[in-house]
């Protein structure tokens, strides 16, 4: 999925203004991985909520997380983002997690 930005981001020297998250080539065990690593990492620093798939799915961390694992980019890429497509990337993200369709 492509994700268009509101303007022109740079980072790291290199200007975008789209960002793809890889999602559509996921499978079952990707997610299952992903909650699995975000969990332990979780767990590390004594998070009471790190079980539930349903909260993990919500959690704006483990979105994040997901964002860099499917663009194979760094967190910090999406946490340097202006509000607005922090929020549209993020909410891309767990819409396409919670999707039935």
């Amino acid at each position: 999925m492509i994700i268009n930005f509101s303007k022109e981001y740079k980072f790291e020297g290199k200007s975008y203004n789209s960002v793809e998250l890889k999602v559509e080539d996921l499978s079952g065990n990707d997610l299952m991985s992903l909650q699995s690593e975000w969990r332990r990492k979780a767990a590390s620093k004594h998070d009471p909520y790190n079980k539930n798939v349903l909260t993990i799915n919500l959690d704006t961390n483990f979105l994040l997380y997901a964002c860099a694992r499917t663009s194979n980019l760094p967190i910090e890429f999406f946490t340097g983002l202006p509000l607005k497509d922090f929020l549209k990337v993020t909410g891309e993200m767990q819409a396409f997690l919670l999707s039935s369709e």
